[in-house]
C-alpha cells in the first residue's frame, strides 16, 4: 500500500464516491451507533477524513503529509472536515483535485488554498 498523498487521496475519493455514508464529521472514527472508536476498529463504520487517511495508509504518520499537499499549511483536517458547511462532495472533490494529470505539487497546493478561500 503506498503511502504517497496522491495513492491516499486516490483511495479515499474512490471509497467516499463507492460509499458516501463511511464520511463522518466530529469524530475520528465512529462505530454504527455513534461511539467513537479507532480508525482501525473492526467496529469503525464511518470516518472523518483524517481517520480515513489512518485507514488509507496503514496507520499514523502519513497526516502530515497528507494535509500539506491536500489542504496546505494554513488548514487543518478538523477546520475543514468538521465545518458546518463541509459535505461529503466537498472531501470528494478536494482528495480529486489531487488527482489531476500534470498537477506539480506547488500548483496544487495553490489551486487547493485558491479553491477553498472561495468558498
Amino acid at each position: 500500500m503506498s503511502n504517497d498523498p496522491v495513492s491516499i487521496a486516490r483511495r479515499i475519493a474512490a471509497e467516499l464516491r463507492a460509499h458516501p455514508d463511511h464520511w463522518g464529521q466530529e469524530m475520528v472514527a465512529q462505530d454504527s451507533t455513534g461511539e467513537e472508536v479507532e480508525y482501525d476498529e473492526p467496529t469503525a463504520v464511518r470516518w472523518c477524513l483524517m481517520g480515513l487517511v489512518q485507514k488509507h495508509s496503514g496507520g499514523r504518520g502519513a497526516e502530515a503529509l497528507f494535509q500539506e499537499a491536500v489542504l496546505g499549511k494554513n488548514q487543518s483536517f478538523a477546520e475543514f472536515n468538521d465545518s458546518p458547511s463541509t459535505t461529503v462532495d466537498d472531501v470528494i472533490a478536494l482528495c480529486e483535485s489531487l488527482l489531476g494529470p500534470g498537477l506539480g505539487f506547488a500548483t496544487f497546493c495553490e489551486a487547493t488554498l485558491t479553491a477553498l478561500e472561495q468558498r
